[in-house]
């Protein structure tokens, strides 16, 4: 019986080692690989000075081309947009911005009906799971997972119970220094085509009293003295319940309103996401109303 147990023990102390390891390795090359994804772009900047951010959700990751401003600038930009993202989410790469020691001239946060939306951005999690130990706000960000101390302290877990999005495959991408299209565009992600959805082009009718996240990202720009100006990105003229964002405006007195800025409809890839088209036009709006006036 004590020679099985032995055994047992010996197996289990050789898993955790044999865990121990492939974590560091998969981490490391995380860490020193070219970046592919979003986050990983965010990261290579540390303690680099840029002239643009742009924080939000697929609204600004479908909707603003850093090529074009730095080609009308001068100045370097970068789309921060995750799909999915809630106002959780802009808060910490907010304060990301600040950890990394990524200075940025201004910062744009896009704003719209995620002000009435709690929760988080799947895609972002996936993206930051491989730096959850990088510093606090990368580690408190998954404090909404019940398995948030699993992911932090057991070697290796987050590797394998999210294989399909940080597994072996994306690993050996980044080994094999395969970049993506995302990552060599400044974050932009061009949707292309037209096509119309009924069951996503309603806005919401009423609009929350507050939301404790947008409240703790204004308070942390304010105490930061970040220069951040919040905007809402264009709809589909064809969008229902427009009029939410005046509540927005009433929420956010100073937020310059592009609502309605592109009134093609060829120009959206559906009511509340532009196309590569539509992108570029608005990009090119926002370069003239908001970056050239302050430029040097």
């Amino acid at each position: 019986m004590g020679k099985f147990l032995r055994h047992i023990l010996l197996f289990l102390i050789a898993t955790v080692a044999m865990m121990a390891v492939l974590d560091v390795c998969y981490t490391q090359i995380f860490e020193t690989s070219p970046p592919r994804s979003k986050f990983q772009l965010l990261r290579n900047l540390k303690g680099q000075k840029i002239g643009y951010a742009f924080l939000g959700s697929s609204r600004v990751d479908n909707d603003i081309v850093p090529e074009l401003i730095e080609q009308e600038t001068g100045k370097k930009s970068l789309n921060l947009g995750f799909q999915a993202s809630k106002m959780y989410d802009i808060h910490t790469i907010l304060r990301l911005l600040k950890e990394y020691d990524v200075q940025s001239d201004r910062v744009f946060v896009q704003m719209d009906y995620t002000f009435n939306a709690g929760g988080h951005s799947n895609m972002m999690l996936h993206e930051v799971l491989p730096f959850i130990r990088d510093n606090e706000v990368t580690r408190r960000h998954f404090a909404v997972l019940p398995d948030h101390d699993a992911l932090y302290y057991v070697p290796f877990y987050r590797y394998a119970a999210y294989d399909f999005k940080i597994g072996f495959r994306e690993m050996m991408m980044n080994v094999l220094h395969k970049r993506t299209a995302l990552a060599l565009s400044g974050g932009y992600h061009p949707v292309f085509g037209h096509e119309q959805k009924e069951n996503h082009n309603t806005l919401p009718d009423t609009i929350w009293k507050s939301n404790p996240y947008f409240d703790s990202i204004r308070s942390f720009a304010d105490k930061n003295r970040l220069d951040v100006t919040y905007f809402c990105a264009p709809f589909d003229t064809k969008t229902k319940n427009i009029g939410y964002v005046k509540l927005l405006k009433g929420k956010i007195p100073n937020l310059r309103d592009y609502s309605q800025s592109i009134r093609d409809t060829m120009s959206f890839a559906n009511h509340f996401h532009l196309n590569d088209v539509g992108a570029r036009e608005f990009t090119t709006q926002f370069i003239r109303n908001e970056l050239k006036k302050k430029a040097p």
